[in-house]
């Protein structure tokens, strides 16, 4: 494996010290990137329509010339890893972490953390569109891109709560207004599952925990100041929760 070359830039206030990455880690990062969109099908072209706005080819290309090229900020990187169908830490490969919206890279004494994907942040509406085989939102199409270190399908998505239906005022699961959550239409659901689900003749969606009494299931909010929904044939299952993310901002 060659070696990484660094440009010392500064201190901070913990004693870590701010590195950038010269040229060849540079060169990792570029055949990272043309490897993955050529596996992926897509042309150049195709890769800036992601954006929005979209970018032209000639930017797609300068991120895979192997000299003087440029480097994709965080922001774009992670639209690439989902179109791509694979993670930032892979197409990184074992470079250090990029900084949000630079081209700066960090080194310290800290370990590495878990694998991240991202997912979009949807609406409630457009959570209330998926079905078996369904996929509502184009790569790019979300409001933004929420990380996560759980491991998801390709039609994952993140919605953000809202009200205090799903707030528990006793231990367990809670998940309080304002909270994203990481919902995955792939996941099996299992009684004392937290789904969504989406009702024919409302369109939106809502979120609560998947429940059965006597025979039959219901839709239980974790707040005790809320009713349970029972569940019919105009129910349609839109995806199951794997991970919250209280801080989503």
């Amino acid at each position: 494996m060659s070696s990484i070359a660094y440009e010392e830039l500064e201190s901070n206030s913990y004693g870590y010290r701010r590195k950038r990455c010269l040229h060849n880690s540079v060169m990792a990062l570029w055949q990272r990137l043309k490897e993955a969109r050529k596996k992926a099908g897509l042309s150049q072209q195709a890769v800036g329509r992601l954006f929005h706005p979209p970018i032209t080819r000639a930017a797609v290309a300068q991120w895979e010339k192997p000299k003087d090229g440029t480097q994709p900020e965080m922001n774009r990187l992670a639209i690439l890893a989902r179109a791509y169908r694979t993670t930032i830490d892979q197409l990184l490969g074992s470079m250090p972490v990029l900084r949000q919206n630079s081209s700066e890279y960090i080194a310290g004494n800290t370990e590495r953390g878990p694998e991240l994907g991202t997912v979009p942040l949807i609406s409630w509406v457009q959570a209330g569109h998926f079905g078996p085989g369904s996929d509502p939102y184009p790569v790019g199409g979300g409001q933004k891109l929420i990380y996560t270190s759980k491991k998801v399908g390709p039609r994952a998505y993140a919605l953000k709560i809202r009200g205090d239906s799903m707030e528990n005022p006793g231990s367990g699961h809670t998940f309080p207004d304002g909270c994203i959550i990481i919902v995955d239409p792939d996941k099996a659901a299992d009684v004392g599952s937290f789904v969504v689900v989406r009702f024919d003749d409302v369109g939106e969606a809502t979120f609560k925990q998947l429940v059965e009494d006597a025979g039959r299931r219901f839709l239980k909010p974790l707040n005790p100041r809320y009713p349970m929904i029972p569940i019919g044939d105009n129910a349609t299952l839109c995806g199951t929760w794997v991970q919250t993310i209280i801080d989503g901002n």
